[in-house]
């Protein structure tokens, strides 16, 4: 569905590559939020975008918009203005069908343990539907093959889900991961508080108020290292009085 933002931008858009008037906008307005209604703000963008790049003999109409947003959902594999509308699980219905997942592995010739992150598609007949004449492989096709390479040690599988919608940092930079948890370990021993444990642990206990958030960065950091203002160096009357002197002086002492 198209949002009346969506026409308007679509509307100057096309108001401003065809050299239409604002007064003509505001005329046909009720007619392309009509017509263009149940196009996605996305797809009507994109058509718009692309027919404003055409070269035509006449100006063209909203006749030629409507044909190219039909073009564009017809890339994508639907039909008619709206698409194809497709029911996802809840494992992937916050992504429109899409899984994340990232593979702990080993190579075994090299001796190299990698961790490899990738989007793949779900298994549900949603994601099937909206995925199956692309080249975006299921989760479980990829789990299968890589279990059944043997040039690999496979370590851990994990991918996004409704239980799970993100994969942790500890999962996708492990790496990464440690050195953080060393750093809040030697924060710890020095008494240093952290202040994102605090916040979450007061939002948990419903403590925080609204406007508790921080609007700069760590304000500890700024306590710590206070700016100085830098000061303008006065200059005492004998450093302002040029010293006169003859040009035998001069040579004299130098």
């Amino acid at each position: 569905m198209s949002s009346p933002q969506g026409v308007r931008i679509a509307l100057d858009t096309f108001s401003a590559s065809f050299n239409k008037s604002a007064e003509w906008a505001g005329r046909v307005e009720r007619a392309w939020a009509a017509a263009l209604e149940h196009v996605s703000d996305k797809n009507l963008l994109t058509a718009v975008n692309r027919l404003c790049s055409q070269v035509f003999e006449y100006p063209p109409t909203l006749g030629h918009l409507v044909a190219e947003c039909k073009k564009v959902v017809s890339e994508q594999g639907g039909t008619g203005l709206a698409g194809n509308q497709f029911q996802f699980c809840p494992d992937c219905e916050k992504y429109g069908g899409v899984v994340d997942v990232c593979v702990h592995f080993l190579k075994l010739e090299l001796d190299e343990y990698k961790v490899f992150k990738c989007a793949t598609s779900c298994i549900c007949e949603g994601a099937r539907a909206k995925f199956g004449r692309s080249t975006l492989q299921t989760w479980a096709d990829m789990k299968a093959t890589m279990e059944n390479d043997h040039r690999i040690r496979l370590d851990h599988f994990y991918r996004t889900s409704g239980s799970m919608p993100t994969l942790h940092s500890s999962i996708t930079e492990p790496e990464f991961w440690s050195k953080v948890l060393i750093r809040m370990e030697e924060d710890a021993k020095m008494g240093i508080p952290n202040k994102y444990e605090m916040w979450a642990q007061a939002m948990i206990n419903g403590t925080l108020p609204p406007d508790a958030y921080p609007a700069t960065d760590d304000v500890v950091v700024g306590a710590r290292y206070q700016p100085t203002v830098p000061t303008t160096p006065t200059i005492s009357q004998s450093q302002s009085t040029t010293s006169r002197m003859s040009d035998a002086e001069f040579w004299d002492n130098h």
